[in-house]
């Protein structure tokens, strides 16, 4: 009875701790998602330069497209 006991409580402080790295990894996971985001809000060209990827984006898009389109 006392080895099914410790055996258990081996099994949970397995768990325990696993679920204790999990936690403090998403943590430093947000924490430098939050920095990042810090860092382009305050860049004072980040508009223009959001501006100028979506244009890229869509004008890229486009140039795709009209590649995969079959001849008539």
């Amino acid at each position: 009875m006392l080895d099914l006991i410790l055996l258990l409580g081996i099994i949970f402080g397995i768990v325990w701790l696993v679920q204790k790295v999990r936690a403090d990894m998403r943590a430093s996971d947000e924490v430098a998602l939050d920095q990042a985001w810090r860092l382009v809000i305050d860049d004072p060209n980040y508009l223009d330069r959001r501006h100028n990827e979506e244009r890229k984006r869509v004008v890229d898009e486009a140039r795709k497209h009209h590649r995969e389109a079959p001849a008539l």
